[in-house]
């Protein structure tokens, strides 16, 4: 099990609400639900929640309707700035929210991503190799754990490396169906293997040099999704 049980949610406040064993992905979206409630009266009961935003990690269409997106976002960055926001994991989870055609978009904290990392590299060994590893999530698997062998630990991360990984994160939700999780897999194996693409070749090593718990956590879920999508 990729996440150990004392990460199933504990507040039965969302029971009705969201339909898994109250695994992390739901506590995200129990908590980013609440504190969207705490600011808009009108928010519908059962806000959906996009994982695979293009513009931040998570995106909802709650404000869309009542065309209050931009002034709900500046209800929660004031709720964030004065107490914290939501504590997931023991850290705080959200660092901003802003608005894009209508939609609300949460980007996720720095110290959120640190969190998530060691909770996953705690939670099971690393994967090994099988299967074909030229390609797709075969490739990014193999990338991830070459990256684990040759980088430090516990060092900086780039904040465009740490955001790779919710995609990865994402795909192992137990809310997917398969089809979804295909996609999903497909999707994480190309942001962790693009990883490297945006930073000048000759500053990859110095930017990433710390990175190999970032790797290590990559590889773990990116297997998790790939035992899920095997289970069909």
């Amino acid at each position: 099990m990729i996440f150990p049980h004392s990460e199933r949610i504990i507040v039965i406040k969302y029971k009705e609400i969201y339909r898994s064993d109250y695994l992390l992905h739901d506590r995200i979206r129990g908590a980013l639900a609440s504190l969207i409630h705490s600011a808009l009266e009108d928010c519908p009961d059962t806000p959906d929640f996009d994982f695979f935003a293009h513009n931040a990690e998570i995106s909802t269409p709650a404000a869309l309707r009542l065309g209050c997106a931009e002034d709900l976002c500046g209800r929660i960055n004031e709720e964030l700035a004065s107490s914290g926001g939501p504590i997931i994991i023991g850290t705080r989870m959200v660092s901003e929210a802003f608005e894009t055609g209508g939609h609300v978009n949460f980007r996720l904290s720095h110290e959120f991503y640190c969190a998530l990392i060691d909770l996953v590299n705690s939670s099971s060994p690393l994967p090994a190799l099988n299967g074909d590893i030229t390609q797709g999530e075969g490739y990014a698997l193999a990338r991830m754990l070459m990256l684990n062998r040759c980088l430090g630990k516990h060092g900086g991360i780039p904040e465009h490396a740490l955001r790779a990984l919710w995609p990865a994160f994402a795909a192992c939700d137990p809310a997917l169906n398969h089809r979804q999780r295909m996609a999903a897999a497909a999707r994480a194996s190309k942001a962790l293997t693009g990883i490297a693409a945006c930073i000048e070749p000759k500053s990859r090593r110095r930017l990433l040099s710390g990175a190999g718990d970032m790797a290590a956590c990559a590889a773990r879920l990116l297997a998790r999704a790939a035992a899920q999508c095997a289970k069909r």
